[in-house]
């Protein structure tokens, strides 16, 4: 009795282990979950190198903003500076007239 279920048993292991191991639709699905990853793969590759051109465009932009930026607040305190220098200079003169003015 026991020399004929034993065979039985391996026989059945064997076919439903090597069913399973050798369907077709296993290799596609492996086949297809390979070409998704790749292409996802690629995908946030292309992602991460345009953030990063976007960084490095954005870090040029503030220095050259920043650069423009103390150029025109040089250039507006050479300006104030001017005429704040006239200013001073109307003040003395207007200062010196009334002062003549008074002394007549």
């Amino acid at each position: 009795m026991y020399r004929t279920a034993l065979p039985t048993l391996r026989t059945v292991a064997y076919a439903q282990r090597r069913t399973f191991l050798a369907t077709r639709p296993a290799c596609d699905l492996k086949d297809a979950a390979q070409a998704l990853n790749k292409k996802v793969g690629e995908k946030l590759a292309s992602g991460i190198e345009t953030v990063e051109q976007t960084t490095e465009s954005a870090k040029q932009s503030a220095k050259a903003a920043t650069s423009d930026a103390t150029a025109e607040a040089k250039k507006l305190g050479a300006d104030a500076q001017a005429k704040g220098e006239k200013a001073a200079a109307d003040v003395k003169a207007e200062g010196r007239k009334l002062e003549a003015e008074a002394k007549k």
